[in-house]
Parts: structure tokens; sequence; C-alpha cells
């Protein structure tokens, strides 16, 4: 009966803290109403001798307040993250904004050190692949920007807003996570074909195997987190909560106007890829590694719009794979 008591008085604190939080007031209001409220059950459950029971609810008091500061420091890095994307995005939806972000990104003002224009690319929308609706597209630069294209609010921006002269600019090197959904939905949509880009799938693969020595086709694939916290980039802190509401809402992409969540979560995806992972796998990739990796985006590319052409490459790559095995595995047995 006592744990029980103890438990409920720990789960009444958090909850009001969690209250409390949302409302910014401080910490030390919060944690001071919980210390207090614990005294005062203290005092109204203690022994008569002053025994046991005085011990066991100080102990809730200390626990009460260490998890109140804890999850403190989880909202304060939480805001503080949020707050920096938001700052850093920028919504488009008129044509002639647009055309003229993507011109500043094509012929930059000061063009970089390097002559390489990167920017960081991926897509939202309803039911992404083969028989997917885009709604939303975002692009991030290498100085931190991000911008979010609302397609569902406004079609055009593929066009006269320049959004399709981007994505085909053959100078213009676009950074994506698994670029193969994004590639068929910009393909059977809009008539896009991707040029000009750099998968962090591929990357993997080709880093995994200049590490391991393991074929690419056995590298199995990563989550956009999962690369970001192998490569030293943030995290999108709001994937399982999306993924959940996408789960219930598959067109949850399509929602207008567009929440707090939504653009924070958008953005994310793409501020983690430019500069920092980009950088990273770019550096890491051998020269002599350069070819596969190229012949690997471009499969990620063309997956879903020439299918049987790149099963066919995969294929191929995979036999020679094996027979050179067999034929290194001869020489060392000899």
């Amino acid at each position: 009966m006592l744990s029980i008591n103890l438990s409920t008085r720990v789960i009444k604190g958090c909850t009001y803290f969690l209250t409390t939080f949302k409302r910014n007031r401080k910490l030390r209001e919060v944690t001071s109403f919980a210390y207090c409220h614990h005294v005062r059950k203290r005092q109204l459950h203690s022994s008569p001798t002053g025994g046991p029971s005085n011990v066991l609810f100080f102990r809730t008091d200390n626990f009460s307040v260490e998890s109140l500061r804890s999850m403190s420091n989880e909202y304060n890095r939480s805001d503080a993250w949020d707050l920096e994307v938001l700052e850093q995005t920028r919504v488009i939806a008129t044509p002639g904004e647009s055309a003229q972000i993507i011109e500043d990104i094509i012929n930059p003002r000061k063009p970089p050190s390097d002559g390489k224009v990167v920017v960081s690319f991926d897509c939202e929308g309803i039911n992404l692949g083969i028989k997917g609706q885009l709604t939303l597209v975002q692009v991030g630069t290498m100085s931190g920007q991000a911008y979010v294209f609302d397609l569902f609010t406004c079609p055009s921006l593929i066009q006269a807003g320049g959004l399709q002269k981007l994505l085909e600019h053959k100078n213009v090197l676009k950074v994506i996570h698994d670029c193969t959904n994004d590639s068929i939905n910009l393909y059977n949509q809009y008539k896009i074909t991707l040029t000009n880009v750099f998968d962090t799938q591929a990357a993997h693969a080709v880093l995994q195997f200049q590490e391991t020595g393991k074929p690419v086709y056995k590298v199995k694939n990563v989550n956009l987190n999962t690369l970001c916290d192998h490569y030293g980039a943030p995290c999108n802190p709001l994937k399982e909560k999306v993924k959940n509401i996408y789960r219930k809402d598959q067109r949850y992409w399509s929602r207008r106007p567009m929440t707090r969540v939504m653009l924070i979560y958008a953005s994310s995806d793409v501020l983690c890829l430019v500069p920092q992972v980009y950088n990273t796998m770019s550096r890491l990739i051998k020269p002599e590694m350069q070819g596969l990796f190229a012949e690997l985006c471009e499969e990620q590319i063309q997956m879903h719009i020439r299918p049987e052409e790149i099963k066919a490459r995969k294929k191929q790559r995979m036999l020679e794979t094996e027979a050179a095995d067999l034929i290194k595995n001869g020489k060392s047995d000899e």
C-alpha cells in the first residue's frame, strides 16, 4: 500500500511539472511545489515515532526533484532545437518568391570556395512511392537555411517556381537520404528526373564496404536518424511522433495550415544532411570507390523508374563480386 502511495505521489508531481513547464514557469517554482507537496504528505502520513515512514518520504522528495530536473533538461534541449530549426526555416508558397530563391541557390552571389553548389533535399506527401503524391519539398543549404516549398498549396512551384530547374540542374549537387521514393514520385507526378545526386544510403553502403569488406548488396539500409547518429549529425527528435501520427492519418502531409510540428520535422530532415553528414561522408569515400558510388546513386534514382534494368545491374554486380571472392579465396588456399 505504501509503495502504491509513493508511486501515486511521484506521478502527480511529474504531471504537475509537465503542465507547469508548458506554461513556461521556472524550474525552481516547480521543484519548490513538488518538495512542499511531499513534505505536507510526509507530515500527514509519517509514523508517530518519526521512524521509517519519514525516511521513505524524504527519498521520494529527492527522487521527484531529480526526476523533474532531468525532464526539465530534456525539455530545454528540445525547445532550443525547435526554436533553432524554426528560425532557419522559410515556407515558400508563391512562384515568384520560389523562383528568386532557386536562382540565388544556383547562382550564389558568393560562389563556394570549392566551386560546388550543394543542397540537401527531401519530400513529404501521401503514401510516397510509385503511386504516391508529393505535397511538400524541402531544400537545405550549406549555410544552414531550410526552405519548405508547399506544393499542395501551390503546384506551380515546380515549373514557374523553378524547382524542376534545380532538381535537374547538373551543377547543383543534391544530398538525399534514400532517394528511391522521392525520385519515382517526382518522375510520375511532374516528369522530373533527379540529376547529380549524392545519396547518403548509397554512400553508407560504400563506406561499410571500405571499412569491413562487406559487399554493398549485403549492407542493410539505415534510417535517417541512425545515419545521423553514426556520422555525428543532430537527429530529428520528432521522427517517432510524426510516424505515429502518419499511421493514423495517411493524408497528414496534405493538412493545411501546416503545424509547428510539421515544419520542424520537415526542416530537420534536410538541415541534418548538410553540411555535417555530407562533409563527413564525402571526405571518407576513397577516390577508387567514386565509380561504384556513382553507380549506386544512379541506381537509387532509377530504382522504380526502370526497375528491370536496375535489378539486372545489381544482379550482375553481385555475380561479379562473388566471382572475385572465389578467385581471391582460391589463391589464398594455394
